[in-house]
C-alpha cells in the first residue's frame, strides 16, 4: 500500500529487475484488494457498531431484544489531532502516509488508502490477514504469526475495556440506589 505502479517500476529498475505488468492487470489487481478492504472494513463497522450499542444499551437498561429503540453512544474528541506537531496515530495520518499531499491520487486510490487505515487503526495485523485471504492472495508464515500475535493483543484490551466498563456500571447502580435510599 501507499506505491503506486510506477514507483514500483522504478524500484525494479534500480535493483535491476524486469518489471512486465500491464496497466490493466495492475488496475484489476487495486480492483481486487479494494473490494476486499471494503468488505473487511464493511463488517468490521458493523460489529463495532453492534458492540458500541449494547454498551449503550446496557448503560442505559435497556433490554437487548429491542431491536427499534434508539440508542444514544457518546463519543469523545480531544481536539489533539489539530494542534501543530502531534505526532499520536489516528486514521487521518494513516491515511496520509498511505496517499501523501504532494502526489496526485485518483479515487480509487484514496478509497483504497482510507479503507487500509481504518482497518490498520482497528484491528492491524488481523484486518490485514483477512483481506489477503478475501482478495486470493497467498498468506506467508510471518503474516499468519503476526495476525495470531495481534488477535492476543486485542482480546487483552478488549478484556481490559470490559472490565473498565463493568467497574463503571457497578458504580453507578451503587451511586443510584444511595440515592434511592436517602429518598
Amino acid at each position: 500500500m501507499g506505491i503506486r505502479r510506477e514507483d514500483i517500476s522504478k524500484f525494479c529498475e534500480i535493483l535491476n529487475i524486469p518489471f512486465s505488468m500491464s496497466k490493466d492487470t495492475w488496475h484489476s489487481h487495486e480492483d481486487a484488494l479494494l473490494q476486499a478492504h471494503t468488505e473487511v472494513v464493511q463488517v468490521g463497522l458493523e460489529k463495532n457498531r453492534k458492540e458500541a450499542r449494547k454498551l449503550a444499551m446496557a448503560d442505559e437498561e435497556i433490554s437487548e431484544e429491542d431491536e427499534d429503540t434508539l440508542v444514544d453512544i457518546p463519543i469523545s474528541f480531544d481536539g489533539t489531532w489539530s494542534k501543530r506537531g502531534y505526532t499520536g496515530i489516528s486514521v487521518n495520518s494513516l491515511v496520509k502516509i498511505r496517499c501523501p499531499k504532494h502526489k496526485w491520487h485518483g479515487r480509487k486510490r484514496i478509497e483504497l488508502a482510507t479503507a487500509s487505515a481504518t482497518l490498520h487503526f482497528s484491528a492491524g495485523a488481523t484486518a490485514k490477514y483477512e483481506v489477503m485471504v478475501r482478495a486470493g492472495l497467498v498468506v506467508g508464515a510471518g503474516t499468519r504469526k503476526k495476525s495470531r500475535r495481534d488477535s492476543g493483543r486485542m482480546k487483552k484490551a478488549e478484556k481490559r475495556i470490559q472490565d473498565q466498563r463493568k467497574k463503571y456500571r457497578v458504580a453507578r447502580r451503587q451511586a443510584k440506589q444511595r440515592d434511592e435510599e436517602q429518598w
